[in-house]
């Protein structure tokens, strides 16, 4: 929330609304199992920041924190490497260095593990574009489990709602920076198999990041937002809701 208040008024809009990144949905699963997304949230925030404030060497710190943590920080780094190399090539290094960071990583896990993470989660995870998105649609398959089949629909209709948000032709614009981020963020989600997508609900953690950039990119782009901000809050009560229930169904068993 502070750091995002940060930038909003680093880049001169009401930063009022910074309140909304203090209710991602996705940070009750990540409570709730323990997982690290929340922290690596805080560090593409911060590093986001640093980059605006030309903050350059503490900006190179976190985004490496930021990797270490969960690779797909990267997509935030292509990203930002597609921005620099078309609008401000001096700064491409900025980029650059982070990804020969990463690939180095990687090549120091492959010769102590012999096998390295990308591997793995390439041929776990992906899928042909929107072949996972499909199947999750597919009402059979909750059958068995109504609530589950309630609570998958929900939370895509809210991710499709803010996709619709950020997608109006008069906003997006492919030269700026967080429209290129967000971008890369959605091809990837699109391309995500049905057994992230649909064998735990908590994926909302998985994509934390394309919850962070669009809730950034609507609030930037268009103002202040009703809608958005009422479907937005009453998501997070719904998820909020959701996991009471599944913890009591859970203990009562």
């Amino acid at each position: 929330y502070f750091v995002n208040k940060k930038i909003l008024f680093h880049l001169n809009k009401k930063n009022n609304l910074a309140f909304l990144f203090l209710f991602f949905p996705g940070f009750l699963f990540c409570i709730a199992r323990c997982t690290p997304e929340i922290v690596e949230i805080l560090f593409i925030s911060i590093s986001f920041l640093l980059y605006l404030r030309k903050s350059f060497s503490l900006y190179l710190l976190f985004i490496v924190f930021a990797l270490l943590i969960r690779e797909t920080s990267l997509i935030f780094l292509i990203g930002l490497f597609i921005h620099q190399f078309f609008n401000n090539f001096k700064n491409i290094k900025y980029s650059v260095i982070p990804i020969v960071f990463y690939f180095l990583w990687t090549f120091f896990l492959f010769l102590i593990f012999n096998d390295i993470p990308v591997t793995t989660g390439v041929s776990v995870n992906f899928d042909f574009p929107f072949f996972g998105l499909i199947e999750i649609f597919n009402l059979s398959r909750y059958s068995n489990n109504i609530l589950q089949g309630f609570t998958y629909l929900t939370d895509f209709t809210f991710i499709f709602f803010i996709i619709y948000l950020s997608l109006k032709p008069s906003i997006l614009e492919y030269k700026k920076l967080l429209s290129i981020i967000l971008l890369l963020y959605l091809s990837y989600f699109f391309c995500l198999n049905e057994i992230v997508l649909g064998t735990d609900w908590g994926f909302m953690r998985i994509l934390l990041e394309l919850y962070y950039f669009l809730t950034l990119f609507i609030i930037i782009n268009l103002n202040f937002l009703k809608r958005f901000i009422f479907v937005f809050l009453a998501f997070f009560g719904f998820c909020y809701l959701r996991i009471l229930i599944e913890q009591y169904l859970k203990y009562q068993s």
